[in-house]
């Protein structure tokens, strides 16, 4: 007695075409569209962790401030993911998160000084915000603004200084495992939708 097992040559077409499918969303814009939510996602949830925890705002607490809110504008200049020919990429436009996770010299750009802010009022601050400020320089050569009103040497609202060279903090970013993980995860999800959809329609 023998056995004989067959496959409609039809049903590996249907297969064939189905994997053509699957091939073209692996390759097409759609799936890296996909990848790029992803990123982008990851990155806007870090700015609104970090916006909320204490590691990241150690100024404004040791000086009683409010935070600036420089992370929720982060989140808020997080461009919409742009597919590229062979990629996506997401912008993020401010400087500050930049100057942040590199870290770096900062200089003066048409000024003399730095302000450095030294008590509440002045946190997050402009020194050209106040009226009542005036020039000094303490015997041990550091400069500040102070209280114009206020007996000498004033109360300091401002430490100027020339430079400062700021340590990076690469936490300002999700890592790349964290980013990687979450878009393979998506496009993966994506992909096994596409090849779903494919097998029901051949």
């Amino acid at each position: 007695m023998s056995a004989e097992l067959r496959i409609n040559a039809d049903a590996l077409k249907e297969l064939a075409d189905a994997a053509d499918e699957l091939e073209q969303a692996v390759e097409g814009a759609d799936v890296r569209l996909v990848m790029g939510m992803a990123m982008m996602e990851v990155i806007k949830n870090n700015f609104a962790a970090i916006a909320q925890d204490e590691t990241h705002h150690k100024t404004a607490q040791r000086l009683e401030a409010a935070p600036t809110g420089v992370y929720e504008e982060a989140g808020r200049r997080t461009d919409q993911p742009v597919v590229e020919s062979d990629a996506v990429s997401v912008t993020i436009h401010q400087a500050a998160i930049a100057q942040r996770f590199f870290g770096g010299p900062i200089e003066t750009v048409n000024a003399n000084w730095l302000t450095i802010p030294a008590r509440t009022e002045s946190y997050g601050k402009l020194a050209g915000e106040f009226d009542n400020l005036r020039f000094i320089l303490f015997p041990s050569g550091t400069a500040a603004l102070v209280d114009r009103g206020a007996p000498s040497p004033g109360n300091v609202y401002f430490w100027l200084v020339k430079h400062v060279n700021q340590a990076p903090d690469e936490t300002v970013l999700p890592n790349e495992d964290d980013i990687l993980n979450e878009v393979m995860n998506r496009a993966a999800s994506y992909i096994g939708r596409v090849w779903s959809k494919a097998k029901l329609s051949t």
